[in-house]
């Protein structure tokens, strides 16, 4: 999922409180602290790592990038070193480090160090998630629900071996804009509901959780459809082309990591705002690893054309 824009944020560090009887000082010495982050996806050959400075200020992003650092990924097959490059700044992060090579062993267990030009380094370990057979309870998710509740809901099983494992399901659609002969295509997640905040619905999307079951309210879904084109009234420049339903698997290091957060999208989507879980010995950041299973998504073709849009 390379094409979710990327946004990548320093640490912002903990702040100890110091009291005495004539004032009370809020701040801290300043301390600056490598960070690592590195995402497996365990689908992909293609793998990630995100190695930072962090900055006092919250925003100060630019030139925190740590180069000429030695990363190598190890698991039971192989160990390869990842190569420094520079991203567009909008799919991918400005700098980071990747292989096109690495493709874990499901249950592997995998070992990571970043050896720093200052020859400190920074190490952690995790094991891809594992098991034998997923089910889902549909073989097939349609818009619009035909369940007498008017949502959609849906449930999963794993049978072993299990680990501590979370899930992130995701509902997304492929749809297309015309405009002026050209033809782009787009995506839009689903939320599971909406919440009215000063007049306004505020859409609110699945987070991480234990639970093997997610339900999608059909009037989330109709009105997520309804935003596609917004206020555009020529309707039939818009084309449905797909949906899908992703359930990512996650570690238990991801998992706790994503539930500080709540900004897993994608391999590169670490947005750090706040003090939060880290499993990197030597430093701070994350190493964590997903794996992703689907289940397709069929769209009425009435259901579409309801809107004004071409299937």
């Amino acid at each position: 999922m390379r094409n979710i824009i990327v946004k990548i944020f320093g640490f912002l560090l903990i702040a100890s409180l110091f009291a005495c009887e004539e004032d009370v000082n809020y701040k801290t010495e300043f301390v600056e602290n490598e960070s690592l982050f590195c995402i497996i996806n365990g689908d992909s050959s293609f793998q990630t790592a995100v190695v930072m400075k962090s900055f006092e200020e919250r925003d100060n992003t630019n030139n925190n990038h740590i180069k000429n650092v030695q990363i190598r990924l190890t698991g039971k097959e192989q160990t390869i070193t990842l190569v420094d490059t520079i991203g567009d700044g909008i799919n991918e992060p400005g700098s980071y480090y990747y292989s096109n090579n690495f493709k874990p062993i499901i249950g592997d267990e995998l070992i990571i160090n970043a050896q720093l030009p200052s020859g400190e380094e920074l190490n952690s370990s995790v094991s891809v998630p594992s098991f034998n057979l997923l089910f889902f309870n549909l073989s097939s998710f349609v818009i619009p629900s035909s369940e007498t509740t008017g949502n959609l809901s849906l449930t999963w099983t794993i049978k072993g071996p299990l680990g501590r494992y979370a899930y992130l399901p995701v509902l997304t659609i492929k749809y297309s804009v015309n405009k002026m002969g050209t033809e782009e295509v787009k995506n839009i997640e689903i939320p599971i509901a909406h919440a009215e905040s000063d007049n306004k619905f505020v859409p609110i999307y699945p987070s991480v959780t234990k639970n093997s079951f997610q339900v999608f309210s059909q009037s989330a879904i109709d009105r997520a459809f309804l935003e596609i084109a917004g206020a555009d009234t020529n309707k039939s420049d818009y084309r449905i082309i797909s949906g899908n339903f992703e359930l990512y698997i996650m570690e238990e290091n991801l998992a706790t990591y994503f539930a500080s957060t709540q900004t897993f999208k994608n391999t590169f989507s670490i947005k750090v705002y706040e003090p939060i879980f880290s499993n990197v010995e030597g430093g701070l950041g994350v190493f964590g690893a997903y794996i992703k299973r689907g289940l397709p998504v069929q769209i009425s073709s009435s259901y579409v054309s309801s809107f004004g849009y071409r299937n």
